[in-house]
């Protein structure tokens, strides 16, 4: 069984949330949302009854720890992190499931991003706390830091001798095309830093859950910075 934790803090995206829920094909799921700041009462006002609804009024990290914590009391021994701004393709639990073998943790690194302009591939090598499946037992908390709690918590793994395996890009799309994300994302810095990608244009998230889209398929040649500016202010 996987318990999936998700740290909500923007109450209109609860459909999103339940929609990447409800179209993962792992077959033994429980539900824990961490209802974080503003998002306090989300689910109740939404109708939606997950297995547990906890609070934290701190950070995103909090709310991990918080939900980490309720998924040890309960005697879970798996669990999954859902961001509420995110897409997850049907397969992604039961492929992270298959990669964790006998690991303390698996994570899958940045591949599809939805940026203002359009969507892109990139591959870059850098494990998203968004796409972890862990094992309880071997779980570090996460540090209350406000900005990079992942990146030290995946730092943190490694320092208590806990390997985290890497899933790769699939099955995961990284979605920072509106403006409020955690992270906003300039899609001019985002090329630069994350390197090559592959750009396929305006995109429906939609297609990319219901598996319309995977890599490799035909692309549009990636757009100049100036293009991709001139695409926004439009």
């Amino acid at each position: 069984m996987i318990w999936i934790i998700v740290p909500l803090s923007r109450p209109a995206n609860i459909a999103r949330v339940r929609a990447n829920i409800a179209l993962q094909n792992y077959p033994e799921l429980r539900v824990c949302v961490v209802e974080n700041g503003a998002a306090v009462g989300a689910c109740r006002a939404a109708g939606w009854t997950p297995d547990l609804v906890l609070h934290s009024k701190r950070s995103a990290a909090d709310a991990k720890n918080v939900g980490v914590d309720a998924v040890r009391a309960v005697g879970g021994e798996l669990w999954a992190c859902f961001d509420d701004d995110d897409y997850y393709g049907p397969e992604h639990l039961v492929d992270l499931a298959a990669r964790l073998g006998n690991k303390a943790a698996v994570a899958r690194r940045c591949g599809w991003m939805n940026l203002p302009d359009g969507l892109y591939f990139f591959d870059a090598p850098m494990l998203l706390g968004a796409t972890v499946l862990a094992r309880v037992e071997h779980t570090v908390r996460f540090r209350d830091i406000g900005v990079g709690e992942d990146i030290a918590w995946f730092a943190d793994m490694r320092a208590a001798g806990h390997a985290v395996i890497d899933a790769g890009p699939a099955h995961f799309l990284y979605d920072r095309a509106a403006p409020d994300h955690t992270w906003r994302a300039d899609p001019v810095v985002v090329r630069r830093n994350f390197g090559p990608a592959d750009f396929f244009g305006p995109v429906d998230p939609a297609r990319f859950c219901a598996g319309e889209i995977v890599y490799p398929v035909e692309y549009r040649p990636r757009p100049t910075d100036a293009e991709v500016l001139e695409a926004i202010a439009s």
